[in-house]
């Protein structure tokens, strides 16, 4: 057995730690026994560093890329007069362009803009608002705040064209309650918020979400899950069912990408920063004569270094078998600017910036021959890359010309 001996001094505090700690409780019993409401604590809105420091902060995503973050944002009912945040205008009207050119089917911003919400559409346009609610997912959220979207066309110069797309959703999410579930929207609700005529839908439409496309139906699809798929709605091959309708006959589906930050719907949603609150709000910035839809990365760049961490792509077996993450980006200054380890800035362009300085235009593979990581033979790299691509690595076996890969 041992004796603990403590100095009169040391009692002293063990006795007045004690008492401290008695009153605590009795504070704690009280607040409980009365039921009282603890007191609001405002959060800042900002990364937790020392504002206006010179010292910059670190910022590490720690991703999912499991079906949870594809799945469907909004799942109540559409209500015209709230405003649904995502890659369309909430104030602007689009119109489909059913094309088979290089950018595919895409809808573009249609003149003038609505002064209200609930205001509608011609109707030959499709209101922005309900498309947001229709198809956007979590991760085009994620990536509507954080890099401005995942652009599919990113060009620059004379009457340039940034199209950015929904995220792929994969074939089993077609009629998936739990991930993406049929929409429905009654027939008065389409007067003004869809291209298409009402008097086809005599019951309402039901839609549908799959891959990057977008079904609007006349009845609901109530086949067996199995026989009705993303590539055969209502159990027939080709999506040729005569219960599907666009606004052009030889398509039966939307495919979910948008014209965005051109001349006409740049000055509508400029990125500008509010000092009182020391927020950024908005999505087109200005590069030159060109506009480019940028997120939270972009306008915070020289205050932040990235990384970028997530599973192990495979299987269920082969991911659980491994602990941790995979790196998928190197904790780095994304932006065209870098800065030493006193946080000095360093002379000349960041040779691992992720978008050109200029042009705003995206850099495909800004960690090609690295000094420190090589050249690993991938497409993409880069934390805004993996960002905007994770999840469409082999999206479409048909697409053979198309490499998604994103280096880790």
């Amino acid at each position: 057995m041992f004796n603990f001996i403590y100095p009169a001094h040391a009692r002293l505090r063990r006795f007045v730690k004690w008492g401290l700690l008695a009153g605590v409780l009795g504070v704690i019993t009280l607040v409980v026994g009365q039921s009282a409401t603890p007191p609001l604590i405002a959060l800042v809105s900002e990364p937790l560093y020392t504002n206006g420091a010179k010292t910059k902060g670190n910022l590490t995503l720690a991703l999912s890329n499991e079906k949870p973050i594809l799945g469907a944002v909004y799942r109540d009912t559409f209500t015209p007069t709230k405003r649904y945040v995502g890659y369309f205008d909430p104030l602007a009207c689009y119109t489909a362009n059913l094309t088979s050119g290089t950018i595919g089917n895409y809808f573009t911003f249609s003149a003038p803009v609505k002064s209200t919400l609930s205001q509608i559409c011609k109707s030959s346009e499709m209101d922005g608002n309900f498309m947001n609610w229709a198809t956007s997912s979590a991760i085009d959220i994620f990536r509507y705040g954080l890099t401005g979207g995942n652009r599919t066309t990113d060009e620059i110069g004379n009457n340039a064209r940034t199209v950015v797309e929904r995220a792929w959703l994969p074939d089993d999410f077609y009629r998936s309650a739990g991930n993406f579930p049929q929409k429905y929207l009654s027939v008065s609700d389409m007067v003004g918020r869809t291209e298409l005529a009402p008097g086809k839908f005599p019951n309402g439409a039901w839609i549908y979400n799959c891959r990057n496309r977008l079904y609007f139906a006349t009845v609901e699809d109530t086949n067996a899950l199995g026989l009705s798929t993303c590539d055969a709605p209502f159990g027939i091959a080709g999506a040729l069912s005569p219960n599907l309708v666009t606004g052009n006959s030889s398509n039966q589906y939307y495919e979910v990408r948008n014209l965005i930050c051109d001349a006409n719907t740049a000055p509508l949603r400029l990125m500008t920063y509010d000092p009182s609150t020391k927020r950024w709000s908005g999505l087109c910035k200005q590069y030159g004569t060109n506009y480019k839809p940028v997120g939270q990365l972009q306008v915070n760049a020289d205050a932040l270094r990235i990384s970028v961490f997530s599973y192990l792509n495979g299987d269920v077996a082969d991911k659980e078998a491994r602990y941790g993450g995979v790196m998928r980006s190197p904790l780095k200054y994304v932006g065209p600017n870098a800065f030493d380890q006193d946080f000095n800035q360093i002379a000349g362009t960041n040779p691992r910036a992720e978008w050109d300085a200029t042009t705003g235009q995206f850099i495909n593979d800004p960690q090609k021959d690295d000094s420190t990581y090589g050249n690993q033979g991938y497409t993409y790299s880069g934390a805004i890359n993996y960002i905007n691509k994770f999840g469409t690595l082999n999206m479409d076996p048909s697409l053979t010309t198309q490499d998604f890969a994103v280096r880790t």
